[in-house]
């Protein structure tokens, strides 16, 4: 009887293994993908020219299918003359990308909530990320706009904005035990911070790593 409860408990949990998202769901195992790095945030683009020198099969692929994965998820384009399904010599991919930041690290703390920031990676800044086509049933664009009739709209005097000075110079080992120990995981406290040595004046220094958020009028 407890042979075949302990069997029944193990299938239980292999279920739910089997059940579990592992981050790969948006690979088509069928396709190729064309690996390139990013190490900054910002709008890249990448021209006709580029994508043929890197083998991509501009003259059989349809451009409305390309599309590019970043983060396990597709990352939405605007691509430059798609509309006759050809990418010509002046045609090109426009889209926004980040550079790698503490997304994943958290999974290195022996708490998700003790990660000291989630803005910076204690591992690499660069992620990698993939362009492919037809890969999913439908693809992510971006598309332009334009709208100059500003009468029809009520000015703001006022809006949001969101500032972040990450401070990174100095490594902090966080906590350890009695014998100055520690296992495999980050643990709170730990990881890359700011150095108060760089505040001569003695004073505290502010906490950086913090959003700041106000309202500006």
């Amino acid at each position: 009887m407890r042979r075949t409860l302990l069997l029944f408990v193990l299938a239980s949990l292999s279920g739910l293994a089997l059940a579990q998202p592992y981050g790969n769901e948006w690979i088509n195992y069928s396709r190729p993908y064309w690996k390139f790095r990013i190490t900054t945030e910002g709008l890249f683009r990448i021209d006709s020219t580029a994508l043929a020198n890197a083998g991509f099969p501009l003259s059989s692929v349809d451009a409305r299918t390309i599309q590019v994965f970043g983060r396990e998820k597709q990352v939405p384009l605007y691509v430059q003359g798609e509309d006759d399904g050809v990418l010509n010599a002046t045609d090109f991919i426009e889209f926004y990308a980040n550079k790698n930041d503490g997304w994943k690290d958290s999974l290195l703390w022996d708490d998700p909530v003790h990660q000291n920031t989630p803005y910076w990676s204690l591992i690499n800044d660069t992620l990698n990320y993939f362009i492919t086509y037809d890969a999913a049933p439908q693809t992510s664009r971006a598309y332009p706009y334009s709208n100059t009739n500003f009468v029809a709209y009520n000015p703001r005097y006022w809006f949001w904005y969101e500032g972040r000075l990450n401070t990174n110079n100095r490594y902090y080992r966080g906590q350890r035990n009695n014998v100055q120990m520690s296992d495999a995981f980050y643990s709170e406290a730990e990881g890359y911070f700011f150095n108060q040595e760089l505040f001569n004046d003695g004073s505290n220094p502010p906490q950086y790593q913090q959003d700041i958020q106000m309202m500006c009028t």
